[in-house]
């Protein structure tokens, strides 16, 4: 899974979509556990890592070692592996 976070901001949050993503973590980790292989996120903005120090802890370590917070260059690695047009 990729989430691209290009062009989020402080106005994309508020109460509700943090509750919103814990419910999404917290569903994924009990119902589907071993569904997911790796998330990588690209473009992260200084807003998401204060966002992150709040849903990381809620979720379990064998999640947490599964999330990839991309570099420039890892998000170029990445780039550079989709088929191209």
């Amino acid at each position: 899974v990729i989430f691209d976070l290009l062009g989020l901001s402080s106005r994309h949050m508020n109460t509700h979509v943090l509750r919103l993503l814990h419910q999404l973590f917290e569903i994924g980790q009990k119902k589907y556990p071993e569904s997911l292989s790796k998330v990588f996120v690209l473009n992260s903005p200084s807003l998401f890592y204060g966002i992150w120090r709040i849903i990381k802890p809620v979720l379990n370590e064998r999640t947490r070692n599964k999330i990839v917070i991309c570099s420039k260059a890892m998000h170029d690695d990445l780039v550079g592996m989709l088929p191209q047009e």
